[in-house]
């Protein structure tokens, strides 16, 4: 069980889902209570939370959270709104100190990343998190 956020990334099909749903399991053993969200509903969420005046309900959800879990972080078509969703999201988790955590995973390497979200968004994000790279072909090929 992670003592701090984790980001897992790699290639499709490397197992960073399969991490992540295992370290969630392991935190609701211990007792925590964890969520999954998938990065693309979660920009669905957050689109349609602005059009019905929901999004501050939205996002305060999310900081209640103790893990911030996000599966295939960066797959959305960004806009400067979700740049600067993510960017602040990222910053308060950062500024809560261990309060929160973050279990996250990512296609994207770090260049990319950068590219996304930019320096700052991401300089923060790789302080918090302990970053696995997943390497390998992609698994459900080779069933």
């Amino acid at each position: 069980v992670p003592q701090g956020s984790v980001m897992w990334s790699g290639g499709v099909g490397t197992g960073k889902t399969y991490k992540l749903v295992a370290t969630m399991k392991a935190l609701i053993n211990e007792g925590a209570e964890v969520r999954f969200i998938n990065w693309g509903s979660l920009v669905r969420k957050i689109r349609d939370s602005i059009q019905n005046g929901e999004y501050n309900d939205l996002y305060n959800g999310l900081l209640r959270q103790e893990y911030i879990v996000i599966d295939d972080f960066g797959t959305e078509n960004t806009t400067d709104f979700i740049c600067e969703f993510v960017y602040n999201l990222i910053n308060d988790v950062y500024n809560s100190g261990s309060e929160q955590k973050l279990l996250i995973t990512t296609n994207l390497t770090g260049t990319a990343l950068v590219q996304k979200y930019g320096d700052r968004t991401v300089s923060r994000l790789t302080e918090m998190c302990e970053i696995i790279k997943m390497a390998g072909d992609d698994r459900r090929l080779q069933r």
